[in-house]
């Protein structure tokens, strides 16, 4: 999956030197479905005070370099093939950002490329794409320094703007009183006119700032799954909370979970900067994007044809490489259960064939625990371009597959996020992976010598003669479930 000339397993990195933060992230290779090997934020603040002074924070840039130095030391010794570093709205616009680059190219050991307002606006697209294929709508990235929007539909982009609205440059210029800096926001954003043509669509929410903010929002809805990445919010339920939060003080704030004390301070204006947005897009929900420009920096060194690939059928890929007894066995297993549910939507489908891929993932598990432990993995599974709901669906087939009940505890996220038809299929698909298991007990090349398909009220297993001894008492009991699930009748044939 990488470019040409790049070894397949070679670690690529990105620092993202911030208005607010300095922030190295390690991916295990260049890939449609980015996993980080490591993943490290130093809260610097060099954008702080930068109206009031027009240069980068000196106590700030010194934290900076610091980090940046351990960074280079932790590179090294990752092996990193290439490394990629970035600076954002605080550089490009100090007195003194020149200066600052030399610093941070010395200590970081590469060339630190100053990404325009543009340039930032499109790799935040970039990073959403990469985990949201199916965006639509408006990505909004709320850095220290600025807000960077691009409007993305089928997979392209399209208008773009940046405004000096980073809670640190709204702090100082609203000199630190919320009511000025919501008539600043509301003044500045009214600049691009095409923002009101976004009404009824979305708005896909990328910076630390608003991914405090959302898992301010889902743990307030008691959401079924902790996960920030496509948690989906009705935007006046975001307006709700935006607006409360620009009434508080840091010191109001001081009691939330995981938001610092940096962050405290900036959040209401944050808060701010959403509530004018939302109102003034009429955009119906808001969707939290943990992948923002450094996922874009790597998404652009894709060439077409990478980025057309599905993240979610290369990340279930992955797992079946690394965790499954006999990765071969997925892709027959794919081929064998097809016929079963020729007549679903594309989209479950889909779901169809990563679940395939996942399907033997937990065999090292000890086996009193292992529906459990999977439905886990698979639920919480570091894989792009998938929902929530998707997510759950996904769980439960495997959940299923490995013996576990639907109404058992263990699955009860996945009950909370999908409907009763969506477990009803999960069920089906989990139990036909049963049967398929125990024809073949993961050994690749056995699945082919049967079939199984839906004929008329009946469900035929097929098996050739001279391979007899692939069925049994066990196998029956499996199809026999899976029938009753079907509501179809279940047979054994011998050609």
């Amino acid at each position: 999956m990488s470019p040409a000339g790049t070894p397949d397993d070679a670690p690529f990195g990105v620092v993202d030197i911030g208005s607010n933060s300095v922030r190295l992230v390690v991916f295990r290779r260049i890939s449609r479905n980015p996993r980080p090997l490591f993943n490290e934020k130093v809260l610097c603040g060099i954008g702080r005070g930068m109206v009031s002074t027009g240069a980068l924070h000196r106590a700030g840039t010194v934290r900076a370099l610091q980090a940046l130095g351990r960074f280079r030391t932790l590179i090294d010794g990752m092996g990193v093939w290439e490394l990629q570093v970035v600076a954002t709205a605080a550089v490009r616009d100090a007195s003194n950002g020149d200066e600052f680059v030399a610093d941070a190219t010395n200590e970081i050991g590469v060339p630190v490329r100053i990404l325009t307002g543009k340039e930032e606006a499109r790799l935040a697209a970039y990073g959403v794409l990469s985990g949201i294929p199916d965006a639509d709508g408006l990505v909004g990235d709320l850095g220290g320094g600025s807000l960077e929007l691009m409007e993305i539909s089928n997979g392209q982009l399209s208008n773009g703007a940046t405004f000096p609205l980073g809670p640190l440059r709204l702090m100082d210029a609203a000199e630190s009183k919320v009511k000025i800096a919501k008539d600043f926001a509301s003044e500045t954003l009214k600049k691009a006119k095409w923002l009101k043509d976004l009404k009824g669509r979305r708005l896909y929410l990328v910076g630390g700032i608003w991914r405090n903010f959302s898992s301010i929002l889902l743990n307030q809805q008691d959401h079924p799954l902790p996960m920030l990445q496509n948690f989906v919010a009705r935007s006046d339920d975001a307006r709700e909370l935006a607006q409360a939060l620009a009434g508080l003080s840091a010191e109001a704030l001081e009691d939330v979970p995981k938001l610092s004390s940096r962050r405290r301070e900036a959040m209401p204006y944050g808060a701010v900067v959403l509530d004018r947005l939302i109102k003034l897009t009429g955009v119906s929900h808001v969707v939290t994007s943990s992948f923002g420009v450094r996922e874009g920096v790597l998404f652009e060194q894709l060439d077409d044809d990478f980025r057309s690939h599905d993240p979610l059928i290369e990340g279930a890929s992955d797992f079946n490489v690394q965790f499954s007894r006999s990765p071969g066995h997925a892709n027959e297993l794919h081929l064998w259960i097809t016929p079963l549910f020729e007549t679903w939507p594309e989209p479950l489908k889909r779901f169809v064939h990563a679940a395939c891929f996942l399907s033997d993932i937990g065999w090292r598990d000890h086996e009193d625990f292992r529906a459990a432990t999977v439905f886990d993995r698979v639920l919480t599974a570091p894989i792009a371009g998938i929902s929530h709901e998707a997510r759950a669906f996904l769980a439960l087939a495997v959940f299923v597959r490995y013996g576990g009940r639907i109404h058992n505890g263990a699955a009860k996220p996945a009950r909370a996020l999908l409907s009763a038809d969506l477990i009803e299929k999960a069920t089906a698909l989990g139990l036909a992976m049963r049967v398929a298991y125990r024809v073949s007990g993961a050994v690749a090349g056995l699945l082919p010598l049967t079939s199984i398909r839906i004929e008329e009220d009946r469900l035929v297993l097929t098996i050739n003669r001279q391979e007899g001894p692939l069925s049994g008492e066990i196998v029956l009991k499996r199809l026999t479930a899976l029938g009753q699930a079907l509501e179809l009748t279940e047979r054994i044939e011998f050609v």
